[in-house]
């Protein structure tokens, strides 16, 4: 059976938002999905995996290539 879902990584900033998917049964595109990632995290952004059917989301520091969807946000500094 193969997976037809589409694995994405939402970026939120104030340029708008973005999308990166790729296929996880693809080294080639979690290699580059895992790049974007950490590209984001070393600029600053906080991950979150999306757990469907969950109010909630889980706060992650490294790639899940098998994450259907991540959301990505800048760190936001308050005062």
């Amino acid at each position: 059976m193969t997976d037809t879902v589409e694995h994405v990584i939402s970026t939120v900033n104030r340029h708008g938002d973005s999308r990166f998917s790729w296929d996880p049964s693809n080294q080639n595109d979690v290699t580059a999905a895992e790049e974007h990632f950490k590209a984001l995290k070393d600029k600053g952004f906080l991950a979150y995996r999306v757990r469907e059917g969950e109010k909630t989301n889980e706060t992650i520091s490294e790639f899940d290539p098998a994450a259907r969807e991540i959301i990505m946000v800048p760190q936001t500094v308050g005062g």
